[in-house]
């Protein structure tokens, strides 16, 4: 300690430019032991939230193989960080990293940018684009089979397009649903009503919504991890998203997931670069986002409470920490008032029950309380991770997440502290087992792939050169076409295995044996095929209270007066679209015992209703997705 002061006060010569340098080395010193990025340095966008792992790095070369050498920095001179590069020398810039850095002996090092660094970013966002839209735009509407979801999803979205009323027509006396609806989930109904108003409705023109929001989304990661990474890192982490099997399908359905992925991104990375550069304004808009994704999926809160527990992590209790936690909160708030205006709203006017029509949806599905918690998050983390299917990928998340354990730089700390925080509120929250909420957490896992591919691809320059340097860029790149290579296939199979996907059809072949302006009751998953038709569903209460169901659904028979009922083998409720089809012949497989009930309670109540009104059959035929299907026409 004694030899340490002394050499901090060698050059306090009692001067001015003395003083400053026992001041910069007294805190370079002290930055060693803290978590939080210190004040006194000038930060520079790549450095700012990176400089506590420069300080703990060994050499230049462990440091670039996180993108956060000298090379990546993009201030035009006195970044401090870079100082630390004064004496040391990369020998090979990792994945072609080659912006020059001039160096000074007598001053601060300058770090001049490459003049193509902004054409290498453009190069990526095109890249990045291309990619998305060469693997979304295929198959559309075949990849996944059209689900009750999406019926359920896109008839907000309609109802706001063609009546400029934001309620759900298909549903009737649900807590006032088709009246107001008011769940927390209507970013996607206003971007699903631009665009049928645009292109016209379709399942083609709901799905292309959300491969648009699924681009935004991948932007957004790669503006996120040009916090803390280079260009190339940072394209590499968004085009490992892009081919992920998650990421794949939600960007293709009618669900509000893909929304809820694009909205957390753009929260984050807007708080990431707010931390870097001590801007009030990216904080203000982080909460912005942060709100509008909390009434796109209530799941968003979740990623906002985190968001306050990374601010307090970077910055510890400090009066920045405040300055940003004041104004990410206050820009929230306000920019979710005019969604509990609206809710306010419609409760004076209509007979709608916000808390009901919320609780009724989340808290009492597939079974949430027939399960334990811990299986039931068992099979969430099961489906997610899809050891039959992913074990490459798995075996690759498991190596990255042992790793970031072991390291935890700054980016690694946001991926614990996101996908530790979700697992656990989701485990105490979230009753629905459903593994698709996971999707906001692919970005994380991509991330901490990319940078354990990258701590052995600049291995070399720290353990020598010859064959421990080819040895760990053969390592390197290995993990990532093997992460990415599992991903791919797996898409690739998904497309080729749904291809004939037949719901246009089947909807046309329904269609033509009905007349325009006939009243329809059905399973609400062909609503978007029949939507021109009145309609009428029976969908989601058989799954909440069977027993009390059946006065309900007769009821509504009555009152809505049919004239043809369509019944199918298969609704299509719990395969996501996905799975084996089930048929006369196979009806029993990946069965729950919710699916079971509800259609085994709806068409009983069909059939008292088709022999009461002398139903005729009018057409009865067998489809590669919904098994058999059949049409009556009620006699008057």
């Amino acid at each position: 300690m004694y030899g340490q002061r002394q050499t901090l006060n060698a050059g306090h010569d009692g001067s001015n430019a003395g003083r400053c340098r026992y001041r910069t080395a007294r805190k370079e010193r002290n930055s060693r032991h803290h978590w939080r990025m210190p004040t006194w340095r000038s930060p520079c966008t790549t450095h700012a939230l990176g400089w506590e792992d420069l300080v703990r790095t060994a050499s230049a070369g462990q440091a670039t193989a996180f993108g956060i050498g000298p090379e990546t920095c993009d201030m035009d001179s006195g970044c401090g960080a870079c100082a630390l590069f004064r004496s040391r020398d990369a020998d090979s810039p990792p994945l072609g990293m080659t912006d020059a850095v001039s160096r000074s002996a007598t001053g601060p090092v300058a770090c001049t940018p490459a003049a193509g660094t902004r054409r290498k970013g453009l190069l990526w966002i095109l890249a990045i684009a291309v990619v998305h839209l060469a693997q979304a735009l295929p198959l559309l509407t075949a990849v996944p089979r059209a689900i009750m979801d999406e019926s359920w999803e896109a008839c907000t979205g309609f109802a706001l397009a063609y009546e400029g009323r934001l309620r759900n027509p298909v549903i009737h006396t649900r807590y006032g649903i088709d009246r107001a609806f008011v769940q927390p989930r209507v970013t996607q109904s206003l971007a699903l009503a631009a665009l049928y108003r645009i292109g016209g409705f379709s399942l083609a023109t709901g799905r292309l919504a959300s491969v648009l929001v699924g681009l935004v989304a991948a932007w957004g990661v790669f503006y996120l991890m040009r916090t803390w990474l280079s260009h190339d890192l940072a394209g590499l982490v968004a085009l490992l998203l892009v081919v992920d099997s998650h990421f794949f399908l939600t960007a293709r359905m009618v669900r509000p997931e893909i929304y809820l992925l694009c909205a957390s991104v753009w929260m984050l990375a807007l708080l990431a670069h707010g931390l870097a550069r001590n801007s009030s304004v990216r904080c203000a808009a982080a909460g912005v986002i942060g709100a509008v994704g909390c009434y796109t999926h209530p799941n968003m809160a979740i990623v906002v409470f985190l968001a306050l527990v990374l601010i307090l992590g970077t910055l510890r209790f400090t009066r920045r920490a405040w300055i940003a936690i004041t104004w990410f909160g206050l820009a929230g708030v306000l920019a979710a008032a005019p969604f509990f205006a609206y809710v306010a709203y419609a409760h004076a006017r209509h007979d709608v029950h916000f808390i009901e029509q919320l609780g009724g949806f989340y808290t009492n599905l597939e079974g949430g309380g027939a399960v334990t918690p811990l299986v039931r998050e068992a099979r969430r983390w099961r489906g997610y991770f899809q050891p039959t299917h992913r074990g490459p990928w798995l075996l690759v998340v498991a190596a990255s997440l042992v790793y970031a354990f072991i390291r935890r730089f700054t980016a690694q700390r946001w991926a614990l502290v996101l996908i530790g925080g979700h697992a656990m509120l989701m485990f105490l929250l979230i009753k629905m087992p459903a593994h698709r909420y996971l999707v906001v957490l692919s970005p994380w896992f991509a991330m901490l792939i990319v940078l354990l591919a990258a701590r052995l691809w600049n291995r070399a320059p720290v353990v020598g050169q010859g064959r421990g340097r080819s040895a760990g860029r053969v390592l390197g790149a290995g993990l990532l076409v093997v992460a990415a290579a599992n991903q791919v296939a797996g898409n690739a199979y998904m497309a080729y295995a749904y291809r004939e996907a037949d719901y246009g059809r089947v909807c046309q072949r329904i269609a033509a044996q009905i007349p325009a302006g006939a009243r329809v009751t059905g399973p609400l998953v062909l609503w978007t095929g029949l939507h021109d038709r009145p309609f009428l569903s029976e969908i989601d209460e058989p799954r909440l209270r069977v027993e009390a169901f059946a006065p309900t659904l007769r009821s509504r028979l009555m009152r809505f007066d049919p004239q043809y009922l369509v019944r199918t083998s298969d609704r299509c409720v719990s395969l996501g679209g996905l799975g084996p089809r089930r048929t006369e012949a196979n009806r029993d497989t990946e069965h729950t015992w919710a699916d079971d009930l509800a259609e085994a309670l709806a068409n009983r109540y069909l059939d008292i209703y088709i022999v009461q009104r002398g139903g005729v059959l009018v057409d009865r035929f067998t489809t590669r997705d919904f098994g058999t299907i059949e049409v009556y026409r009620a006699r008057w």
